[in-house]
């Protein structure tokens, strides 16, 4: 089952291009469409975005270099013991003291200094091999992830190979019944308003042959039965429909038929 529902049907292959007028009025119905909220959040088929969580002295210390702020005192890995060091200015006459951190400071950037070329001649002796191999597995991860996407490429060229012949094979169908819908709307159209042309005649003829036919009642006579107000009740005959006709105080009503009710 897909995540995402929504879709809209298109036929690239066969359909015309679009005016801009139409690719206008199309693109404002589909964005009317869509939630205020999607230019903003994420559809809920989309992971949610990764945020790192970095430890506290981590996440004090980016915050200061995203502020610009300078390092604080005392923080941070002290530079100066691997500068190299100088003699007091009174060298004969200093103390034990005084020679003391010197010394220590020495001693610290001479063992730095020796493991440093230590690693360098490790490096000169082996490293290039181990360069070489590191190189050689990262082709090997590149040329895989190549293969893979020339696998998808090729598939993905093959459905819209696939798509556009099908949508090519059915243009001429597709033609057809479009025009045979339009032929059928236009029909059913023009059928509409002739019926309501045909019922507006028809009703006009009745409206005249009930108004005839009450006409020449009250002028012949009739058979008058009752009495509403001061002609009574009237049952005459006329070509069609009901009429109801109070012109002398009398009703006239007139069946289908003709016959008089």
């Amino acid at each position: 089952m897909p995540l995402i529902n929504e879709t809209f049907e298109s036929l690239p292959a066969i359909d015309p291009p679009l005016s801009p007028d139409i690719h206008n009025k199309i693109s404002s119905s589909l964005l009317s469409s869509l939630p205020p909220s999607a230019a903003t959040t994420l559809h809920p088929s989309l992971p949610p975005p990764y945020e790192p969580v970095f430890p506290p002295l981590f996440a004090a210390d980016l915050s200061r270099l995203a502020s610009s702020a300078p390092k604080p005192p005392g923080t941070g890995i002290d530079d100066s013991r691997y500068a190299s060091p100088s003699a007091p200015a009174d060298a004969k006459g200093a103390s034990q003291e005084t020679w003391n951190p010197i010394l220590a400071s020495a001693a610290t950037s001479h063992a730095h200094l020796r493991l440093k070329a230590h690693h360098l001649q490790l490096l000169e002796t082996h490293g290039k091999n181990a360069w070489l191999v590191g190189n050689w597995q990262m082709e090997a991860i590149l040329g895989s992830l190549e293969r893979e996407l020339e696998v998808v490429q090729g598939e993905e060229k093959k459905v819209g190979e696939e798509r556009k012949s099908a949508q090519e094979g059915v243009a001429g169908e597709m033609e057809i019944l479009e025009e045979s819908w339009r032929k059928g709307v236009g029909r059913t159209l023009e059928a509409a308003a002739a019926a309501e042309e045909v019922r507006r005649r028809v009703l006009g003829e009745r409206r005249a042959a009930a108004r005839g036919g009450a006409g020449e009642e009250r002028g012949g006579g009739g058979e008058e039965r009752g009495g509403l107000g001061g002609g009574g009740l009237t049952w005459g005959r006329a070509t069609t429909g009901y009429v109801e006709d109070r012109g002398q105080g009398g009703v006239v009503l007139l069946d289908n038929d003709g016959e008089g009710r």
